[in-house]
């Protein structure tokens, strides 16, 4: 398809897989940068000798630390939507977050928007089953023509967007 057919960056809406993926790398970076730190500071360390030394390992059954690392991981999407525009890996996809109108994402939409995973990432046994309806699902804003906004539910309860940059 040439460049010139296609709808204006600005309503190039991602479907599910550039999101999955995107939330994918942002669970291992973010996993990396909050939940091993967190773990480290907070967990039970256990170490255990090995064939050629030992062997360390953290844990944690502390409701309270989970808490914290779920508090992290949404200022962790929060703040990177609101300074940049886009989380890690929505930057690998060239994938960025803004207001309905397609202006700067607010801290406040970010926030809520990021709360709303839970509601999002449920059945947790088939993760993001909930959003990937609510993706497939969507339809478009009027004067939009044909083209679906495909937001999850997030999206739609802070008035968001995910599009092409």
């Amino acid at each position: 398809m040439a460049d010139s057919a296609l709808p204006a960056p600005a309503t190039r809406y991602p479907a599910v897989g550039p999101r999955a993926i995107a939330t994918l790398i942002d669970s291992v970076v973010g996993f990396i940068v909050v939940g091993v730190p967190v773990l480290v500071l907070f967990g039970q360390k256990s170490t255990t000798n090995v064939s050629g030394g030992t062997s360390t390992s953290y844990s944690t059954s502390d409701p309270k630390v989970l808490l914290l690392w779920c508090a992290l991981a949404v200022a962790y999407y929060v703040l990177f939507e609101t300074t940049i525009g886009a989380t890690p890996g929505k930057l690998v996809l060239g994938l960025r977050v803004r207001d309905a109108s397609g202006s700067k994402c607010t801290p406040r939409a970010a926030l809520i928007r990021n709360l709303f995973r839970v509601v999002d990432g449920f059945p947790y046994v088939v993760p993001y089953l909930v959003g990937a309806i609510a993706i497939w699902e969507d339809v478009s804003a009027p004067g939009e023509g044909s083209i679906p906004r495909r937001r999850r539910i997030g999206d739609r309860v802070a008035k968001t967007i995910v599009t092409y940059r």
